[in-house]
């Protein structure tokens, strides 16, 4: 009964703020404008506001001029200075703490400050414009009459300092979660931040299988990894999720591209009215969310404590928003209520509407194959295996791509590494089918293939069950956000696979 009183008021609460955030939709660019203003007064006392003379900056052109574009190893000796307990280095408010960023395997781990106001006014805030986005798609919600399952990664002392906490963004959020978030929440503080994976799945399973379960929240990979769990402990849900949990509507889902694993939460949960709700938000902030239920656009976040610029990859020149073009691919960079001036994210992203701008993320800058001048971007190889899947029958656990260099006596190609959770009925259907897909997609690895001159059709590699997983287990990143990187522009990742999978015979 009081689950449903307190889904009553914040359906009512949440529904509410429609009217503001209509405002900063239709007005982007005032909003903007105002957020950088806000962020250069708000450090325009700090070490790194003295240096570019904040206080003199004026608009965007000026700011543009003055202060240069960062990468996170240009910014590590002002985060050094935080870690050794000044403050006023980036932001004019404490740092707590600090972002780990899983991404990919790469052994570098990047520390990134979190602040309260990027907690409060871009997290939380951007968490609450994402209820109200999906309460107006799905008014018979019943969402907080039942249990929100998030999964997350856990928390540490900093490796520099351990009076500062660090670990995944998701687990910054839960130990600060607002009181309804706490409300809703189906797994205990304990169970949520444990850092063993393994432990952390059964906890889970106890904790939550006999709950009203009505959301989850996570990265599709590791969500997944929990739900075969489950139905291995409830042999009789019979591969439906919906037996365990019978008012789940939706799962909300960021950090690597859903269209790989769409077809297979369709057939985990068979039912017309389960929701799929996708954010874009990173270690660095959060970014962007699905407006709607019809389309896997994202309205970016304006209004949300960050300054977006835009570089084009190709002229090497920086925009604003009001600058951008449509269905163009831009280089993220952010300008933050955390500290991060004109960071560089890495991820590329293209616009599909500027009335509202909506994004989506098409990649990575620094994930891609590029070796022969056909530059696949991880939004085609999302697409193409997909199709290839669908086509053959298969699901996709996980894969990763790497190229094969020339050799005196024949042309290069690409080497496909797949893990399937039900393999293709026919492998030399899903390469045909994975080769012209890509094609189609990408004019450029079109042109390489053409007669197995430069390119020629790629080579798949079918890995034993458990390879990535018992990967991650060695590299000690098992779930939470860590994935595997499924571009590799040279053959290092790959190699160590190789190595790993040889020695583990």
């Amino acid at each position: 009964m009081l689950r449903k009183v307190v889904h009553k008021i914040a359906m009512r609460s949440f529904l509410k703020r429609t009217t503001n955030i209509q405002k900063w939709l239709n007005q982007p660019l005032k909003y903007q404008e105002i957020i950088l203003k806000e962020l250069l007064y708000k450090a325009r006392n700090t070490h790194i506001g003295k240096i570019y003379g904040f206080n003199e900056i004026k608009n965007y052109d000026s700011f543009k001029e003055r202060v240069p574009l960062f990468e996170y190893e240009n910014l590590l000796p002002y985060f050094d200075k935080i870690t050794s307990q000044q403050n006023n280095i980036l932001w004019n408010s404490k740092i707590q703490w600090f972002a780990k960023s899983s991404g990919t395997t790469d052994a570098k781990s990047k520390y990134i400050p979190v602040s309260i106001e990027s907690l409060t006014e871009n997290h939380f805030k951007g968490g609450r414009d994402l209820l109200t986005f999906y309460f107006n798609a799905n008014p018979k919600s019943k969402f907080f009459e039942g249990r929100l399952l998030a999964l997350g990664g856990t928390l540490m002392p900093h490796p520099k300092n351990s009076c500062f906490i660090c670990g995944d963004v998701s687990a910054i959020l839960m130990k600060n979660m607002p009181d309804l978030a706490r409300f809703s929440a189906a797994l205990s503080q304990k169970t949520a931040l444990m850092a063993n994976w393994e432990e952390k799945i059964e906890s889970m399973i106890k904790e939550t299988a006999k709950l009203n379960v009505t959301a989850l929240l996570g990265v599709p990979t590791w969500t997944l990894v929990l739900i075969r769990k489950l139905f291995e402990c409830y042999p009789q849900a019979s591969q439906n999720l919906h037996k365990i949990w019978p008012n789940l509507e939706v799962f909300i889902h960021g950090a690597v591209n859903f269209e790989p694993y769409q077809a297979e939460f369709n057939r985990i949960i068979p039912s017309d009215n389960m929701y799929y709700w996708q954010t874009y938000n990173a270690s660095e902030g959060f970014f962007a969310v699905q407006m709607e239920g019809n389309t896997k656009d994202m309205a970016l976040l304006v209004n949300h404590g960050i300054f977006y610029e835009f570089l084009d990859p190709k002229k090497n020149t920086v925009c604003a928003l009001n600058e951008v073009e449509l269905n163009k691919p831009y280089i993220l960079i952010i300008t933050t209520n955390a500290g991060l001036w004109r960071y560089n994210l890495g991820d590329v992203i293209h616009f599909t509407s500027r009335n509202p701008y909506k994004i989506k993320v098409i990649g990575r800058s620094k994930l891609y194959i590029n070796a022969f001048g056909e530059e696949l971007m991880i939004h085609n190889t999302d697409t193409a295996i997909k199709i290839a899947c669908e086509k053959t029958n298969a699901i996709l656990k996980d894969y990763t791509a790497a190229p094969v260099y020339f050799t005196h006596h024949q042309a290069g190609r690409h080497q496909w590494f797949v893990e399937f959770v039900r393999k293709p009925n026919d492998t030399d259907a899903f390469v045909k089918i994975l080769d012209q897909t890509l094609k189609s997609l990408n004019s450029d690895y079109e042109a390489k293939r053409y007669k197995n001159m430069t390119i020629q059709e790629p080579e798949l590699i079918i890995l034993p069950e458990g390879t990535f997983d018992n990967w991650l287990k060695k590299h000690n990143k098992l779930g939470g956000q860590h994935k595997i990187p499924r571009l590799n522009n040279d053959r290092k990742f790959v190699e160590q696979l190789l190595e790993f999978m040889e020695l583990s015979k």
